[in-house]
């Protein structure tokens, strides 16, 4: 199915794998279409000294389907972006989940800027729809 979503995280030397617990908070959009995102943990494979495949699913637990479906990562170490992501997924039919992977490959310079911030890094995971907006944040230490 074309339903592989574009669910990123991070990558940066020393990563051997990686757990993410997401943290969600949502605005609907509508009072009346029932659409409730929720997004697994991040599973991480080692690629490269700087690469990861990272792979998660997007689900809508909700009634109705969500429209327009889009999905940006955005990773940051220190204060500063060192990955981003952007992805149009289409719709997500009511109880469907989508499973996406996504490499991730960072310069020697954001890497090092992950390291020099001792491993920590907020990935922010965006999912909006036509119907809903969901909000998706972690703090990792990737040492």
């Amino acid at each position: 199915m074309n339903r592989r979503t574009a669910i990123s995280v991070l990558a940066g030397a020393g990563i051997a794998s990686i757990a993410v617990s997401p943290v969600a908070s949502s605005d609907d959009g509508s009072d009346e279409a029932d659409v409730a995102f929720e997004l697994s943990d991040y599973e991480i494979v080692e690629c490269g000294t700087t690469c990861r495949d990272a792979t998660a699913e997007l689900a809508n637990d909700g009634d109705d389907d969500a429209s327009d479906v889009t999905v940006s990562v955005t990773v940051s170490a220190d204060g500063t972006d060192v990955w981003e992501s952007e992805e149009d997924i289409g719709t997500l039919e009511a109880g469907d989940t989508v499973t996406r992977e996504e490499r991730v490959d960072l310069g020697y310079r954001d890497a090092a800027r992950v390291r020099a911030n001792d491993g920590d890094v907020d990935v922010t995971t965006v999912v909006e729809s036509d119907e809903e907006k969901a909000e998706f944040e972690n703090e990792q230490n990737v040492l």
